[in-house]
């Protein structure tokens, strides 16, 4: 009947608690702080009353209290368990679910991850992918601008043979 006890919870697992003979768990202490899930059934008369000393967990925590005067001035301590369920005592602490958890997401990627320019067979390419513009390659206009204000062959670099800027392809050739 383990009245006048005192039982030790395993640490880190689970918990369960059946004092189903007449006035059974009367007086005992469950030292369960450590343990994950915990559940306590005190389903007939007298069952867990007087000094007893019920804990939960760290997990999910469920006491019921069904038999006649069961759970009677016993201490119900949450402790730090995640939910708590409690039915049948006449003082039972506050019942409280856990938060819920989020859905865990995939980090996001640039908009064109992906996607590439080529510039026809350009030696340099300049144009790059815009999200703006659904992905499709564009010349950026500091590109174009400095064409338009300068000699084509300095967009491409003095040391690079030749080779000069056309922005049909936004590259050089």
């Amino acid at each position: 009947t383990c009245n006048v006890a005192t039982i030790e919870g395993p640490i880190g697992k689970d918990l369960t608690v059946n004092c189903a003979g007449s006035a059974s768990c009367q007086d005992t202490k469950f030292n369960a702080a450590q343990a994950k899930e915990v559940a306590y059934t005190c389903s007939v008369k007298d069952a867990c009353k007087g000094s007893t000393q019920i804990n939960c967990g760290t997990g999910r925590c469920e006491v019921a209290c069904p038999g006649e005067a069961a759970c009677d001035s016993a201490a119900i301590n949450t402790n730090s368990a995640v939910a708590f369920l409690c039915s049948g005592a006449p003082h039972c602490p506050p019942q409280f679910t856990a938060p819920p958890v989020p859905i865990p997401t995939i980090p996001p990627t640039a908009p064109c991850h992906g996607y590439g320019c080529t510039c026809g067979n350009a030696l340099q390419c300049f144009s790059y992918p815009d999200p703006r513009e659904g992905c499709h390659c564009v010349c950026p206009d500091n590109i174009l601008q400095q064409a338009m204000l300068s000699d084509p062959k300095e967009i491409c670099g003095s040391g690079n043979g030749g080779q000069e800027f056309n922005p049909r392809t936004c590259g050089c050739d």
